[in-house]
């Protein structure tokens, strides 16, 4: 009976030990953020341009409908980061983004391109796709701001895009914000460019 009773002892304090190292970590991340925005108070204050797009076209065979593209990350200075060129099970694309506020500015991280069968989208397409945040982040930097940034800068703004990791931040803090671009009505073999405005605010339209 006491064996039984310490061992349901110790469990307790093993969950209550994580769930206290979640919420540490939460806190440090939280708080790196905040700090790190102060350091980027003149981040963007103008419409620029965060990707590029170019989709082939869908094709059918007996395993399921698939669609093509390329698409193009784009930093601050507006020189390709990397480009990710593949196919993805689905006949439309969407784009997953993840938007933070800070200190009144809004930073925009892309998160994932996926696939889906249906203009609507449903909740199981946006669990799926090719994650971007590696194709952007190299050695606790973020290289979306380009060469003519800092390393601080840069550094600065990982900390920030920390706040997006979804397996990190448990809290689900109110300022993050995840949405999708809708690629379906985007037309294949045209170039097609989502910028971002000062507020936030995505547009897709046709280079």
């Amino acid at each position: 009976m006491h064996k039984r009773q310490f061992h349901l002892k110790k469990i307790f304090l093993t969950i209550i030990s994580l769930i206290f190292l979640i919420i540490f970590i939460n806190l440090v991340i939280y708080f790196a953020g905040v700090n790190s925005s102060k350091k980027l108070s003149v981040f963007r204050n103008s419409q620029y341009e965060i990707m590029r797009i170019k989709i082939y076209g869908s094709s059918v065979s007996k395993d399921g409908n698939t669609i093509s593209g390329t698409f193009s990350l784009i930093d601050a200075n507006g020189n390709e980061i990397a480009v990710i060129e593949r196919s993805w099970n689905g006949s439309y694309l969407g784009v997953e983004f993840c938007k933070i506020k800070l200190n009144g500015q809004y930073f925009i991280f892309p998160e994932k391109i996926y696939g889906k069968e249906k203009v609507i989208e449903q909740k199981k397409d946006s669990k799926r796709g090719t994650k971007l945040r590696k194709y952007y982040t190299e050695n606790r930097e973020c290289l979306l701001l380009g060469n003519d940034s800092t390393k601080s800068q840069r550094r600065a703004l990982y900390n920030i895009s920390l706040l997006g990791i979804k397996y990190l931040t448990f809290l689900h803090f109110h300022f993050v914000e995840y949405f999708t671009i809708n690629l379906s009505e985007c037309k294949t073999n045209r170039y097609y460019s989502i910028t971002c405005d000062k507020n936030g605010n995505l547009f897709v339209s046709e280079i």
